[in-house]
């Protein structure tokens, strides 16, 4: 072979190199191009979709905002009503009392939704004071009168601690605990409310014995709408008691937990900073 026809093929291999480097180079630029793009579509329809759903939040604020006054003129007039019916009236008085009742009922729906919605905007306030923890226990108990004679509360004799909450909200919280045990628990059996005492924090668990939750069920318990196997029992409900629960005690800076053991015992466990 000549020193011509070398150069020929090394000046042929060099142009196939470099034609093979250029076609990877507009090929690569061509995903890179097309991946942006792509990038791009997927922000844009995150956006869209965020601000949609900042849009159906606040129309669902709004909603409630408006709900909440008729309720109250209806509930003060359906309680004039009661107190004005005399003692002979008395279907009148048990008509009146289910209004009452309907009313109450769609009042903390509509708490609850708003609740909801002040959660998921990380817009929960709290007005802390200095709570006494087994007292308060105490004050939902009695404010449950239906569940008054179930509770059993258990202190453990450090543990009667005072801490920086919200009452109102931790009552909140409990009450939906122990109408959630009333509801899917055995009715013939006790509710515990135990109180104890950990470093820099108190626990407090209720329990209560029947069908309890399935083991693959308790990571969701506590998601916004679930009700798992609940929901077949026909029991009412949107399943935004414990969601909501968990909101408050997060705000607290707790931990909101739950365990059970199928047909023996179920319990939900929160903790507060002491």
């Amino acid at each position: 072979m000549n020193n011509s026809d070398a150069l020929w093929r090394g000046s042929s291999s060099s142009c196939s190199q470099t034609r093979l480097v250029a076609v990877r180079t507009a090929a690569r630029t061509g995903q890179d191009q097309s991946q942006r793009l792509e990038n791009a579509l997927l922000r844009e329809l995150v956006e869209q979709l965020q601000t949609r759903e900042r849009a159906r939040a606040v129309w669902t604020a709004q909603v409630v905002h408006e709900l909440r006054r008729p309720l109250t003129t209806l509930d003060l007039a359906a309680q004039m009503l009661e107190e004005a019916a005399s003692e002979s009236e008395e279907p009148t008085r048990e008509r009146i009392g289910h209004i009452r009742w309907a009313v109450k009922a769609l009042a903390e729906l509509t708490r609850d939704l708003l609740d909801t919605h002040y959660i998921e905007a990380r817009a929960l306030k709290l007005e802390l004071s200095p709570v006494r923890v087994a007292s308060l226990i105490r004050n939902t108990i009695v404010h449950l009168p239906t569940l008054f004679s179930r509770c059993r509360l258990r202190v453990e004799s450090d543990a009667d601690v005072t801490i920086q909450a919200d009452a109102r909200r931790l009552e909140q919280v409990l009450g939906n605990l122990l109408d959630n045990a009333a509801k899917y628990g055995d009715p013939s059996s006790n509710i515990d409310i135990d109180l104890v005492r950990q470093p820099g924090q108190v626990q407090i668990t209720v329990s209560s014995r029947g069908p309890g939750i399935a083991a693959d069920q308790l990571s969701r318990v506590f998601e916004r709408g679930e009700r798992g196997t609940q929901a077949s029992t026909g029991k009412p409900g949107l399943g935004l008691g414990l969601y909501i629960a968990r909101g408050i005690i997060d705000a607290h800076g707790g931990r909101i937990w739950a365990r059970s053991a199928p047909a023996v015992i179920t319990q939900f466990c929160f903790t507060l900073p002491s």
